[in-house]
């Protein structure tokens, strides 16, 4: 995708219509959508395959491992960026959601996006625990 931004805010647009389901539109299917947009990847795919990411049980399954969203984003992207880097639109984050949970989601300018139960969620960026720069894929 060569305009970040375009693709950004018409990725954050798609997704403010999308209902939550668990395994198909939650915050791990957010993120790879927009990396796989962004990056011409399928890393949807491997993260289906890998953790047999489809249904409910895989899915919790996957999360509840030891280090949860941040082992499974890991996996696939490697360590986090020091925290005294900046962030850029677009980049993946793991933060605290405004219920307290540990969720992954997508940086804005001072926003990060995610989905939940209620509809598309933003939450200031100082919610922010750790972050990955795009491209930061393992092969």
């Amino acid at each position: 995708m060569n305009d970040i931004n375009t693709g950004f805010i018409a990725h954050i647009a798609a997704w403010r219509e999308r209902p939550y389901a668990l395994g198909k539109s939650d915050c791990v299917t957010f993120v790879c959508e927009w990396v796989d947009a962004v990056l011409g990847t399928d890393y949807m795919a491997r993260v289906r395959t890998r953790l047999d990411y489809a249904d409910n049980i895989g899915v919790l399954s996957a999360i509840k491992q030891p280090g949860g969203y941040e082992a499974l984003v890991r996996a696939f992207c490697g360590e986090a960026a020091h925290p005294d880097a900046a962030w850029e639109r677009g980049d993946i984050a793991l933060f605290l959601t405004g219920k307290g949970e540990v969720a992954l989601g997508l940086l804005g300018e001072h926003l990060v996006y995610a989905p939940d139960r209620d509809g598309l969620a933003a939450v200031d960026c100082s919610r922010v625990l750790k972050f990955w720069r795009l491209p930061c894929l393992k092969q």
